[in-house]
């Protein structure tokens, strides 16, 4: 299912080498052999976000892609491995799953340095995503250390250096 192999080295990291059998496409030949606009799951998983939203046009994927794009990680693969998103690219993901589900009533995001990793574009797009969850009344609070997005914030609490009354200010 990963399309590569992991062999354990004693004294060094693993090594992980493309599977024979798939050639890296995580299928079997039965499952790759079925199309659908002629291309394989192993094809469409090699797609980039963005790629999936023309290649879905029209149809009820396309919205969820959407999502994704508009949370500034459009240029993901599909299938691209968890453990290879940056921590920025994680927590947009999981913004973006968020706002997949329907929500009753506003809702508290919290965020730890959502734009770690992220280029400067895409926190621009995080940006205007806060504010589109603010604007239908939900709240956003996150710990930053990026002056665009401290920039950004309609309320700031500074913290440190000290504790007690040098612990940080509300402004």
């Amino acid at each position: 299912g990963y399309g590569k192999l992991k062999t354990s080295m004693d004294f060094m990291s693993d090594i992980w080498l493309t599977c024979d059998s798939c050639k890296g496409a995580r299928y079997n030949e039965t499952v790759l052999a079925c199309k659908y606009k002629s291309r394989s799951i192993g094809d469409v998983l090699q797609m980039t976000v963005q790629e999936a939203i023309t290649f879905f046009k029209g149809e009820k994927i396309e919205e969820n892609l959407l999502i994704i794009k508009q949370v500034g990680v459009g240029h993901l693969l599909l299938g691209q491995a968890g453990n290879t998103l940056s921590g920025g690219e994680a927590q947009s993901l999981k913004l973006a799953t968020a706002m997949l589900q329907k929500q009753n009533g506003a809702t508290l995001y919290l965020f730890d340095e959502p734009s770690t990793g992220l280029h400067y574009f895409d926190i621009i797009q995080l940006i205007k995503v806060f504010q589109s969850l603010v604007n239908q009344g939900d709240t956003i609070l996150y710990i930053e250390h990026n002056s665009t997005l401290i920039d950004a914030a309609d309320q700031l609490i500074t913290m440190g250096p000290g504790s007690g009354n040098d612990g940080g200010i509300v402004m």
